[in-house]
């Protein structure tokens, strides 16, 4: 929806046919299959839950893409996974970047995530509008699999101040201070 919003022409496709038909309602294109859309994009932005979702999807863009297309990995995967996708579609002539994104689901919703990319910096340039349509901030932070370590690294400073707030708030209230007031 936020592509669309900022003036994208949005291919879209899901195995699951309410998501589809709610990316329609909200301006994409829907197509049958991963086959049908290379034909009709030249970035794809992937935001799987799995690895086997993810490279499944980028063996068939793989088989079917045409070189030069660009893959942008918008989930969380490990760097190993990136090299390993790498490996898939290169060969092929595509081009690939890892860009996962913070700020949790409303930030999805306002279009305020932040994307942290890893891959070549010309390949980080031709995704940035794309990703400023959903993103606060795009950050280019090294090569292939930089930004599933720097989402990593993001998520555990964020658990460690979670962690450092609790055991605050504990200390507090054991010592008899309300912790509201401190």
């Amino acid at each position: 929806g936020h592509m669309v919003a900022h003036g994208f022409d949005v291919v879209a496709y899901d195995v699951d046919r309410e998501r589809l038909a709610a990316a329609a309602a909200g301006g994409a294109k829907p197509v049958s299959g991963l086959s049908q859309m290379v034909q009709n994009a030249d970035i794809f932005v992937a935001c799987l839950r799995t690895d086997d979702q993810m490279q499944t999807v980028a063996e068939e863009l793989a088989a079917h893409g045409r070189p030069g297309q660009l893959i942008v990995v918008a989930g969380t995967h490990s760097l190993d996974f990136m090299r390993r996708l790498a490996g898939v579609v290169e060969p092929k002539g595509l081009r690939l970047i890892d860009a996962p994104v913070v700020f949790g689901a409303l930030g999805a919703q306002e279009g305020n995530l932040l994307s942290l990319c890893g891959g070549e910096a010309t390949d980080v340039e031709r995704a940035r509008p794309v990703m400023l349509s959903y993103s606060r901030g795009v950050e280019h932070v090294g090569p292939l699999g930089a930004g599933q370590l720097a989402k990593t690294c993001n998520n555990l400073l964020h658990w460690i101040h979670c962690v450092a707030n609790f055991e605050t708030l504990a200390i507090a209230k054991r010592y008899g201070v309300d912790a509201q007031r401190m």
